[in-house]
């Protein structure tokens, strides 16, 4: 699955960082522009944004609103219930350390534009550091700035305190508000021009017992993780997708509404996702059709009326149709020159 195609972020985070603009409808019919989205998709979606509808999202969000803290301050109001049963997983662990190790291993199931790496290091911290997978741009250093807010304001709120003595660093060159970071971040030290984005946590932390912690609730979110995590490795593309229900239905052709709602997704959002990986609908249903209709023909016996039969044409004829529209020759042509 291309870059462009994964899952970027949920839809809630850049709900979450919309809702802070105070937005008016005008406001958010600019914040959709040019994404393919409707300002309902984008209020109501509960899924997974792409990188190319994520990226405009950014991009439309910077052209109409000019506060540079606005990532900052959108990052430290996403507390870990944002993140669905990954967030509610790590507030019910016994410690800190054990709840930043399971946002290491699921933050798979929230983002494939970056990696989060988990861990001790030898100067006296514990860290969480990102990488991230897109070409730099002001849209992405927006989306950083946000990420590292919500890593950080998260460590906080599973201790439930404020942290001293942690440190903040960002990849990216000081920006004009650069002495607003360092009151977002409670004093903390916050380095610009670092070698990496990263959060790092005194390790006097990391055993701090979570005051939230309950093992049968973090079981049961544990549980929805995995299947989360499973069902994303399956899925890979729209394409993959698609095609592996096509074949699945045997005996019949489902129409792009039937598919659409076969896999929970509205018949506009699945368009748009096939033109992002450059196809439509009805290539992929042709593709599979001729796949179908070869190695029917080539069975011992086969007449049109049986194959078209078994492909799920109610009449021959439109079958008869279908195929010279595929191969530029009727099936009986076909079968003669083969």
């Amino acid at each position: 699955m291309s870059l462009r195609q994964a899952p970027a972020l949920p839809f809630n985070a850049l709900r979450l960082i919309v809702v802070s603009m105070d937005p008016s409808g005008a406001d958010l019919a600019e914040v959709v522009r040019d994404t393919g989205l409707t300002v309902p998709e984008f209020l109501e979606g509960d899924g997974y944004l792409s990188w190319g509808e994520l990226h405009q999202l950014t991009c439309n969000i910077l052209r109409i609103n000019r506060d540079p803290g606005l990532a900052l301050q959108s990052g430290l109001r996403a507390l870990p219930s944002i993140h669905g049963s990954m967030g509610i997983a790590a507030m019910t662990s016994g410690t800190l350390d054990e709840a930043l190790g399971l946002f290491q291993r699921y933050m798979s199931t929230r983002s494939h534009m970056f990696t989060m790496r988990y861990g001790e290091e030898d100067d006296g911290f514990s860290t969480m550091s990102f990488e991230f997978l897109p070409e730099p741009d002001d849209a992405l250093r927006f989306l950083m700035v946000a990420i590292l807010a919500s890593a950080f304001t998260c460590t906080e709120f599973l201790l439930g305190q404020a942290m001293a003595g942690a440190e903040v660093h960002f990849m990216f060159p000081p920006p004009s508000n650069a002495a607003e970071f360092e009151q977002a971040f409670h004093g903390s030290r916050v380095c610009f021009d670092a070698p990496r984005n990263a959060v790092l946590i005194p390790r006097a932390y990391i055993s701090h017992p979570l005051i939230s912690r309950d093992r049968q609730m973090q079981n049961m979110a544990l549980q929805q993780c995995e299947a989360l995590r499973d069902v994303l490795k399956r899925q890979g593309s729209i394409v993959e997708l698609v095609r592996n229900r096509l074949r699945a239905e045997e005996g019949r052709l489902l129409t792009l509404d039937q598919l659409a709602d076969q896999i929970n997704l509205s018949r506009r959002t699945l368009l748009r996702r096939l033109k992002d990986e450059r196809t439509s609908y009805q290539q992929l249903l042709d593709a599979e059709i001729s796949r179908r209709a070869v190695f029917l023909m080539s069975l011992p016996g086969a007449t049109v009326a049986a194959v078209a039969a078994q492909l799920g044409y109610a009449e021959p004829v439109s079958f008869r149709r279908a195929f010279r529209r595929l191969f530029g020759v009727t099936p009986s042509e076909y079968r003669h020159s083969h």
